[in-house]
């Protein structure tokens, strides 16, 4: 923000080096850091900086004069190019410290994976307990087995007998009843996990209830409030 006064940019996009850039939107700038032109999914040919856009932009609202009203309307594709169109500053900040882009399922997990092994800094609320996190609001019975590393969020039970594998994150207010296995899982507000069940790999939308003896497999994504029948099988 500051350096984006300073400037008097009309427009400052936050840009983030990737080993691939291929797959993302690419942004060449000058030796000031002056915005050149911006190069969306490029050709192999076509690739001339690692720089990439991060998706994080400062906008002076004169700039929004640009865009047109009720209409579908793209802020990389036609917004910015009509910026540099009009001799507008638009001005680059490169990012050289963590950055994921969790537009999948796989990326959304694996920043879950990164914040508990510390890659991405977050102050977690809670104490530590056995490797893992768990809020001052959340109950963990002792006879219950925990791997690091792992977040119990406020309002969570994890009973005696559950267990919980390496990085999983309950949100808040999940119950994880007896003989129940989470491992390598984000599971949001309100789910459930019956006895004896089994999620691995998986991401667990709001109040999902698995039946007792489920199983759900790695890959798997269940939306908010699905219900899995005991012993039932989704995913490998």
């Amino acid at each position: 923000m500051a350096e984006h006064r300073r400037s008097g940019a009309r427009a400052t996009l936050v840009l983030t080096p990737v080993a691939n850039p291929a797959a993302f939107g690419l942004v060449e700038t000058d030796e000031t850091g002056r915005v050149l032109r911006f190069v969306e999914k490029p050709e192999p040919a076509e690739i001339t900086t690692d720089t990439i856009n991060a998706g994080i932009y400062v906008l002076d609202t004169s700039a929004l004069d640009l865009i047109p009203p009720h209409e579908v309307y793209s802020i990389e594709r036609a917004f910015f190019p009509a910026l540099l169109r009009r001799g507008d500053l638009v001005r680059a900040h490169v990012h050289r410290r963590y950055w994921i882009d969790i537009g999948t399922p796989e990326k959304y997990q694996q920043v879950h994976r990164d914040i508990l092994d510390g890659r991405f800094p977050v102050d977690l609320e809670g104490r530590r307990d056995r490797g893992g996190v768990v809020h001052p609001e959340a109950s963990v019975a002792a006879g219950a087995s925990l791997m690091a590393p792992f977040y119990v969020g406020p309002g969570c039970r994890v009973e005696a007998g559950a267990h919980l594998g390496s990085h999983a994150c309950l949100v808040s207010g999940v119950t994880v009843a007896a003989g129940a296995r989470v491992r390598d899982s984000v599971v949001w507000p309100g789910a459930s996990i019956g006895e004896q069940a089994d999620v691995e790999g998986a991401l667990l939308g709001p109040g999902v209830r698995v039946g007792h003896d489920a199983r759900v497999g790695r890959g798997v994504v269940l939306g908010e409030g699905a219900w899995l029948p005991p012993f039932s099988r989704c995913g490998t």
